[in-house]
Formats: C-alpha cells, sequence, structure tokens
C-alpha cells in the first residue's frame, strides 16, 4: 500500500493495486472524503473532489 501526503493541500491519497482512498482535512481540522473507488494516479491536488 502506497501512501502519500501532501502537505501544502492538507490532503493524503491512500493506494493499493486496485483502489484508491483519498481525504484531506477540512478548514474545522475535520477530516473530509474526496474519492473511495478504483485506483487513480496520483496528482498534485484532488481539491476539485470537494
Amino acid at each position: 500500500m502506497a501512501i502519500t501526503y501532501n502537505e501544502q493541500t492538507r490532503e493524503c491519497h491512500l493506494q493499493t493495486n486496485q483502489s484508491s482512498y483519498i481525504f484531506t482535512v477540512l478548514e474545522n481540522e475535520q477530516l473530509g472524503h474526496l474519492y473511495y473507488g478504483k485506483k487513480m494516479k496520483h496528482k498534485a491536488s484532488f481539491q476539485h473532489y470537494l
């Protein structure tokens, strides 16, 4: 499993061979779910899912 964290956007991308789970730290300091599903390539930001 690969885990990537972007400090600037506060997003975390967890990847397995077949799936991706992406979440972020919201302005109120809670975790926000952005995506869970088929594996996708890592990008600099996934904020468009918010």
